[in-house]
């Protein structure tokens, strides 16, 4: 068997850095997490007369989503960018529908609590349900959890101990671990707080997730749990995978609603059951249509816009790759469209000085389709979107991670890894005759099923869970 050595003056200097990062980590995230309570708090006081005078009647239909700065790109509304008409379609029929608003750290929390102070929504926020107790807790709770297995089996015949136990220090140390253990108070503090019919959130099989399924089952075992899948889905995105074992016991929401059939299979081949899946339809690109096909002319290629992921190490890769295949080109356009969530100025510090012809954009993906003859993407919906305009797709595989491409091998998109395959799929592309209802109408109706009222009946159902035991 083959070892990996863990001893030395090495090791030990990465255990004080660790240790010292910990304390620097955990210090960060009480402070910010108890700023953020605070001004919560502030908040729901500056609320409570609107939602005392402006309380439906009804127990309340609950979905939880996220805000950034691109929620409020419309003043004086919330744009809900993950499960977008879903609620204000729901409140057509059911009026007591209320928005659980996680604010995400790419926007700044007091700037996001102006935009929402106004709002005529009924607006709740995840930290008005927590206690600086519950911040607290967090940071111990979660190495007392997260404990390191004394034995570790070998990985194909290598000893791999070390690396499983650095890999648990590192969750023990997290922030992001400690904010998901929050979602399970928050939820409790819900649950026993208000009446709720059905709780509804973006599905993406997370640890927080879990978290909210937890809560409810036990302290309010007749709401509804609703996971919907609001984008597309993946084969190699493990974190959908679960095996039967795990199905068992692990805490999931009573339906998972997804956009279309794709979605559907691709769960159940992870190993979902397929009767708590349910399509319901794409609320999120409601706006999608396969009427929105661009008459082009001719198949030449002079405008190609990038997708980015939103992953950072994947959305250097992606650039580089892109810059050596088309850098420099005059004849040639290519616009980068970065993912909202990347630090712009990060990213800037690797790539200072890119070609003449590349441009970065913060235009809407719908803007830069409208130019698009090319769209370059790793992983993005916005390849099936640019498929339904009939803009032809060039998916580019990754060489230092797992590929997540939404579309399968049978669809025969183009896929390449090296600069020099991009280019000469390019010239490909370019020479191809173009026809744009060859598969654009297929793909979206694959993708993404067509959201009608009727389709709203899941999200009001009720739950026939009998105890909390029964589901756990």
């Amino acid at each position: 068997m083959i070892h990996i050595r863990d001893s030395g003056p090495k090791w030990a200097l990465l255990s004080i850095k660790d240790l010292c990062a910990g304390y620097l980590k955990k210090t960060h995230f009480l402070v910010r997490w108890t700023i953020r309570w605070i001004l919560a708090r502030i908040f729901g006081l500056m609320r409570k007369k609107y939602r005392k005078e402006n309380k439906p009647p009804g127990k309340k239909i609950i979905i939880h989503s996220w805000a950034d700065n691109r929620s409020f790109r419309v003043p004086g509304t919330y744009d809900d960018i993950f499960l977008g008409c879903l609620g204000p379609d729901l409140k057509k029929i059911h009026p007591n529908v209320c928005y659980l608003i996680d604010i995400l750290p790419t926007c700044f929390f007091p700037f996001a609590l102006l935009r929402l102070v106004g709002l005529e929504e009924n607006i709740l926020l995840m930290e008005e349900f927590i206690t600086p107790f519950d911040i607290l807790s967090s940071v111990f709770s979660v190495p007392a959890y997260l404990q390191v297995p004394e034995k570790i089996p070998p990985f194909m015949n290598l000893n791999v101990a070390q690396i499983v136990r650095n890999e648990i220090k590192r969750d023990r140390l997290n922030s992001r671990t400690f904010q998901t253990y929050l979602f399970y108070p928050a939820g409790k503090n819900i649950a026993l707080i208000e009446e709720v019919q059905s709780f509804i959130y973006s599905f993406e099989n997370q640890m927080w997730e879990k978290m909210f399924c937890l809560a409810f089952r036990d302290f309010s075992p007749k709401t509804a749990i609703i996971g919907y899948a609001h984008s597309t889905i993946s084969k190699m995105e493990t974190f959908y995978s679960m095996s039967a074992i795990e199905r068992d016991f692990m805490p999931l929401p009573d339906t998972i609603v997804v956009n279309g059939m794709r979605a559907q299979e691709a769960l159940t081949s992870s190993g979902f059951d397929p009767s708590q899946i349910v399509i319901s339809g794409a609320f999120r690109y409601h706006a999608m249509s396969i009427t929105q096909k661009l008459d082009r002319k001719s198949s030449e290629i002079k405008s190609i816009v990038v997708i980015s992921p939103d992953d950072f190490n994947a959305t250097l890769e992606l650039l580089i790759k892109t810059i050596r295949a088309f850098g420099n080109r005059n004849d040639i356009r290519c616009i980068i469209k970065f993912h909202p969530t990347l630090p712009r100025g990060r990213i800037s510090s690797y790539v200072s000085d890119m070609p003449e012809n590349f441009t970065v954009s913060n235009a809407s993906i719908d803007k830069l389709l409208q130019d698009a003859d090319l769209v370059v993407y790793t992983g993005s919906t916005v390849a099936v979107e640019a498929m339904a305009r009939g803009i032809p797709v060039l998916h580019v595989r990754f060489d230092l991670r797992i590929d997540r491409d939404i579309f399968n091998e049978g669809d025969h998109i183009t896929s390449v890894s090296r600069p020099e395959e991009m280019y000469q799929a390019f010239l490909k592309l370019s020479k191809e005759d173009v026809n744009p209802e060859k598969t654009g109408e297929q793909f979206i109706r694959e993708f993404f099923a067509s959201a009608k009222n009727k389709d709203l009946s899941v999200f009001l159902e009720k739950s026939s869970r009998q105890s909390p035991e029964a589901n756990r």
